[in-house]
């Protein structure tokens, strides 16, 4: 690109990628940004004026769209060039058709993005650089409100606890970790979380799994029911006094039901016409 004149002198093969023929290619900036993406315009603008004013480089990747109606990706590379006064004069540089590695790419992305698991990427500051559907579903924010921003700062309820340690674990030592546990407000959730550690940060890989949690421990308390019905059928059944198989029951039911209890009776023989009343045989306490 000739700054002083303003002319882009291109070679066969990038006037073919960006879909003119040899003899319609005007050589201008209009050309080039004509056949761009209008999503990457101004960005890719942006890019080359930043590279120009400072002297410098630019490194980019951008969307191509050919009359035919396709989308071609092409990644570039350049560096302005400065007169012997420092004033930039002209940009040199290189692209390529990067179409088939950026359509995996994107395959990929989608693949994360339509999976049943939630997903987070942090870069090395800790700050959200990715999340997927699922990821807005558990936590009830849109990725809006989460991209660009620090994980502590919108999860504070992560910090000091198992889900910091974890994920510092992971980052400090190079190897995934995995755990459960309980995010309190404003989410009151049970997540399963496997956090694995990349050479950009680490991700989060999560699953909601309070259903689950709920399931198991309605289970177990019914195990443990059935399991205590069992022990005071025994320990009634072994004995056929009253007095007795109160005191066994007091000692059975504590602290399965409760901390402590009262066992009383009612004594149905009678005393001078009248019932002679309640009577407390026992009492545990643990």
């Amino acid at each position: 690109w000739d700054l002083v004149t303003g002319t882009l002198h291109w070679d066969e093969r990038l006037i073919e990628l960006f879909g003119y023929e040899a003899t319609g290619f005007e050589g201008t900036i209009e050309a080039f940004n004509a056949r761009l993406h209008p999503a990457d315009v101004d960005r890719v603008g942006a890019q080359l004026q930043q590279a120009i004013d400072t002297v410098g480089e630019v490194s980019t990747e951008y969307r191509v769209l050919p009359p035919d109606g396709s989308q071609r990706w092409v990644a570039a590379r350049g560096r302005a060039l400065a007169d012997e006064h420092s004033t930039p004069v002209r940009l040199l540089g290189a692209a390529w058709d990067i179409t088939d590695r950026r359509q995996a790419q994107d395959r990929i992305g989608q693949i994360v993005e339509d999976m049943a698991v939630g997903v987070i990427a942090m870069d090395r500051d800790w700050v959200m650089t990715h999340l997927n559907a699922e990821a807005e579903r558990i936590t009830g924010l849109p990725r809006e409100q989460l991209l660009g921003r620090a994980l502590w700062e919108a999860f504070p309820a992560t910090v000091g606890t198992e889900f910091e340690d974890s994920y510092r674990r992971a980052a400090d030592t190079g190897q995934s970790v995995v755990f459960d546990a309980w995010y309190p407000e404003p989410l009151n959730v049970w997540v399963e979380v496997r956090a694995v550690p990349g050479p950009d940060g680490v991700a989060l890989y999560f699953l909601d799994i309070t259903a689950r949690r709920a399931a198991q421990q309605a289970a177990d308390r019914a195990s443990q029911r059935e399991r205590l019905l069992s022990r005071i059928t025994e320990g009634l059944s072994a004995t056929q006094d009253a007095d007795e198989a109160a005191r066994r029951l007091s000692r059975l039911v504590v602290p399965d039901l409760a901390e402590w209890c009262i066992v009383t009776l009612v004594d149905d023989e009678e005393a001078s016409g009248s019932r002679r009343g309640l009577r407390n045989v026992t009492s545990w306490h643990d």
